[in-house]
């Protein structure tokens, strides 16, 4: 039985992929990024994190069967939050992975889940170590392609608890910094071939 199944998953999928197009390129874009609060030891909020701007730059891999596309994506990103007299800077490698279908020719809504690595993290505030350097988040967004050229908006919030306490002087000082991000990313990207 299981091998059956095996089987006929196989032939399934070989016979998908046989009749689907990719198309490989380029992508960039601008992110408005608002980290976490930071809370005290308590859980009261002690200061907003107030939105700010970042940038990414990658590339793209997209299959297209149909009306329906799967393209995963790896992306280095900078992000940035301000609170009240600090800033908060991330660098992340990113995954995400895109299930699209198209609406109408050109347009098309997606969603998927995105995979995160923290690279660097930077602050005018003294940090402690991230409780984790991978997360996972969930991205969904609209893309319109004019030829070779894609213009996309997208929203993406990440999911997994992540951390980091403040210090004073190498001593903790009872606050968290919570680094879970809301972007909203405006993206243009480039096919370079099919």
């Amino acid at each position: 039985m299981k091998k059956s199944l095996l089987f006929t998953a196989c032939f399934l999928f070989t016979a998908l992929a046989a009749q689907a197009q990719f198309e490989f390129g380029l992508k960039a874009g601008l992110n408005s990024n608002a980290t976490g609060n930071i809370k005290n030891a308590q859980n009261e909020i002690q200061s907003l994190s107030k939105s700010s701007n970042g940038y990414f730059v990658g590339g793209y891999l997209q299959a297209k069967i149909a009306i329906l596309y799967l393209r995963p994506e790896l992306q280095l990103a900078k992000y940035k939050s301000s609170y009240e007299a600090s800033e908060y800077e991330t660098t992340k490698l990113e995954a995400p992975i895109s299930l699209g279908y198209v609406v109408l020719p050109g347009l098309s809504v997606f969603a998927g889940p995105s995979f995160h690595y923290i690279m660097d993290q930077k602050s005018s505030l003294q940090l402690g170590d991230l409780t984790t350097k991978s997360t996972v988040g969930m991205h969904l967004g609209t893309r319109l392609n004019l030829g070779p050229v894609g213009i996309s908006l997208r929203f993406e919030r990440s999911l997994t608890p992540n951390t980091v306490d403040l210090l004073n002087a190498g001593a903790l000082v009872g606050d968290r910094l919570d680094t879970r991000s809301s972007v909203w990313a405006l993206g243009l990207s480039y096919k370079l071939a099919d």
